[in-house]
């Protein structure tokens, strides 16, 4: 199974993804992690197959340095004031209200459901990764 040719937003748990499907084991490796993502991300976004898609990273807190926040189709921001699953479930209510194909990438049941609730599709980091990698 491949991921979807149709335009599709992704939205992405990033501190979710790197700590529960990544697992780096200290916090030197959760940085060093976190590049090699969002630089596989960037080569994800390039490639001919995904070429119609965007990917949204949000990550949890406020702005830290973490390099280029656009990497192509890549944008990568941070959730300031409210949490990574709030702000992630009102972007992605807004875009799917708006007739957007969105979907949020996370192994978060909560957020999961939350989403779901909405209508909203969700993937598990696993099964994105595995989609993007077949």
């Amino acid at each position: 199974m491949k991921i979807s040719t149709k335009p599709t937003i992704y939205i992405i748990d990033g501190l979710n993804f790197i700590k529960s499907f990544l697992k780096p084991s200290t916090k030197e490796m959760l940085n060093q992690t976190e590049q090699e993502f969002f630089d596989w991300l960037e080569e994800l976004s390039s490639s001919q197959e995904f070429s119609q898609n965007e990917i949204r990273v949000i990550l949890d807190g406020h702005y830290r340095d973490v390099g280029n926040l656009h990497r192509g189709k890549v944008k990568i921001s941070f959730s300031d004031d409210l949490t990574a699953d709030d702000l992630i479930l009102e972007q992605a209510e807004y875009l799917f209200g708006n007739e957007e194909r969105v979907a949020v990438v996370t192994s978060d049941r909560e957020l999961a459901e939350r989403c779901e609730l909405e209508g909203v599709r969700v993937l598990s980091c696993k099964k994105f990764f595995n989609l993007t990698n077949d």
